[in-house]
């Protein structure tokens, strides 16, 4: 069964794109009802990247006072529960990262690649299609913790100080807070993502020194395709690298910085890498 969840604090509230889908089970959350909302948790097995959290209004009476939940037997009220468009959930993600890199430099086109090239990456391990579109869109979330860094140290463009790189690897911690304590499972993978994609094969990374897998599949993948996407892009604070270039520091990096396993897939891959690359600019 699925559980009852608290009343957050927030909603990514997605209304313009729904559609009828009345499998998907839910639970009824009763203690919403003292705050004048109903909540229910909705959690699709089959697909649950469009698992989500919906609230209702109660309505009020004439009189002011407000109105008893509707309930009837078998949470039928909620037969006709809703499916929420994978793309509209896919703007809101974009715009809440692009948001918060946005001080740093405009990064669209970076959250893209990293999106296509986590989605090629994990297709290659033959993952179940639904991972691959949560792993693909979380991966986005990679760096929602730069919004906490200070610009001084974010915008610098010689090289930084022992005491800013500190503050700057602080990203990934702050990061996995903003996006802590809620029931979506986007928001979960993406926090996973933002706290684990500096982390190395080898036990070397940063923010705890995870190695092998220790580290999430996800952060994982996100890291091959953060750093492929840093070396080949130019950046406010360094010019790019040829692809082929890039491609060689990966594979010379095999089983100290990266997965081998992900690394032989990139390499396997790589025209389709090079296709992403050259569509997103």
């Amino acid at each position: 069964m699925v559980p009852s969840i608290p009343l957050p604090a927030y909603y990514f509230w997605f209304s313009n794109k729904i559609k009828s889908n009345p499998s998907i089970p839910i639970e009824e959350n009763n203690q919403a009802s003292s705050l004048d909302f109903e909540t229910a948790l909705i959690y699709d097995y089959e697909n649950p990247i469009l698992s989500c959290v919906i609230t209702r209004k109660i309505p009020f009476q004439n009189d002011g006072e407000k109105s008893k939940p509707l309930k009837e037997k078998g949470n039928d009220m909620f037969k006709n529960i809703y499916e929420f468009d994978q793309q509209d959930i896919q703007d809101h993600i974009i715009l809440t990262a692009y948001i918060a890199e946005i001080k740093e430099w405009d990064n669209r086109s970076h959250l893209e690649r990293i999106r296509r090239y986590t989605m090629l990456l994990a297709s290659g391990l033959t993952l179940p299609n639904n991972e691959v579109r949560l792993f693909s869109t979380a991966s986005q979330l990679h760096d929602i913790g730069k919004i906490t860094i200070p610009d001084s140290i974010l915008k610098k463009t010689d090289n930084l100080e022992p005491h800013e790189y500190e503050i700057a690897e602080r990203h990934t911690v702050e990061g996995a807070k903003l996006l802590r304590g809620t029931n979506s499972v986007i928001l979960q993978a993406g926090e996973i993502i933002a706290l684990t994609h500096h982390e190395r094969w080898d036990g070397s990374g940063y923010p705890r020194g995870l190695a092998d897998e220790e580290i999430p599949l996800s952060g994982r993948i996100c890291a091959l395709a953060d750093v492929f996407d840093a070396l080949t892009t130019k950046r406010p604070y360094k010019d790019e690298i040829p692809p082929l270039k890039a491609l060689e520091l990966i594979k010379d990096s095999s089983g100290s910085l990266f997965d081998p396993t992900l690394v032989k897939i990139f390499e396997e891959k790589f025209d389709d890498v090079l296709s992403i690359k050259r569509s997103v600019e």
